[in-house]
């Protein structure tokens, strides 16, 4: 899989202008054709990977392709229900509140590096409760760290919160609270080991 850049992506958002493009406007109409059919190809390759939105469509596109023939392809990925900006960043949401917790504003940065609009993303993200998100983070990082004294815990567990771009706040009332539900468990923490 070959990563972009936030650049690239967000140089994606707009089309390339006619000189600018990989392939000139094409004179020939039966090779405009051909080259419309290999460029429907690759996107619904692409696209059938995982979703994506508009702008990366088009910037994986437009390093092979002419605007013109980059232009009819997502009107056609549009036509066929390939291709929906708003599905794509709620699915985008979903993943990342079930399988990497983050903030709100850092999912909503990230929905819009990959292109999607500001006012899509805030109203995506605006069911993520960050205090959830980030106790649903902390249980899961905290499996690995409970062999850690408190403090080692807790400095590791917010740094690791904090990461995903939650705020310090939320990553101290986070860690606290993963803290004693990891020693409801076991009560027995390793700053105080039982005497046998």
């Amino acid at each position: 899989m070959q990563y972009q850049t936030n650049q690239d992506v967000r140089s994606g958002l707009k089309f390339i202008g006619e000189n600018d493009s990989p392939k000139s406007s094409l004179s020939n109409s039966a090779t405009n054709f051909d080259e419309l059919q290999e460029s429907c190809k690759a996107a619904r390759r692409f696209i059938n990977y995982r979703l994506r939105s508009e702008a990366e469509v088009r910037l994986r596109l437009s390093k092979r392709f002419g605007t013109s023939v980059v232009r009819e392809t997502l009107a056609q990925m549009y036509r066929e229900g390939l291709l929906n900006d708003e599905r794509f960043a709620r699915m985008f949401t979903e993943s990342r509140k079930n399988s990497r917790p983050k903030s709100a504003s850092t999912v909503r940065r990230e929905l819009e590096m990959k292109g999607v609009s500001r006012d899509l993303s805030l109203s995506v993200t605006s069911d993520i409760d960050d205090l959830e998100a980030a106790l649903y983070a902390a249980s899961k990082k905290s499996r690995a760290l409970s062999n850690l004294p408190e403090n080692k815990f807790h400095q590791k567990l917010i740094g690791h919160l904090r990461r995903r771009g939650f705020t310090y706040g939320i990553s101290k009332n986070a860690a606290n609270q993963a803290w004693t539900a990891l020693w409801l468990i076991d009560p027995n923490p390793p700053e105080n080991p039982s005497i046998s």
